[in-house]
């Protein structure tokens, strides 16, 4: 089962085969023990079935873009 069809399943009220993950962050005393005892990030590690999106609320959106570049700055609208 993939991340999208276990929180479809759960939002659904059906049973997944397991509960839908949300790591945004670890307590600190977590890392130090993870840190301690294994290599790598704990959130690749457990991964994440549920992401925040947030949409862009500024005016005309679908005129945003690049107007220029001039070397490494970019004027944008």
């Amino acid at each position: 089962m993939n991340s999208k069809e276990r929180v479809k399943q759960a939002l659904s009220f059906s049973q997944p085969d397991r509960v839908p993950r949300f790591w945004p962050s670890f307590w600190p005393s977590f890392l130090d023990r993870w840190k301690a005892c294994r290599a790598g990030d704990p959130r690749k590690f457990y991964g994440t079935d549920i992401r925040i999106v947030a949409a862009n609320e500024t005016a005309w959106p679908s005129r945003a873009g690049i107007v220029e570049e001039r070397g490494e700055m970019a004027i944008t609208r």
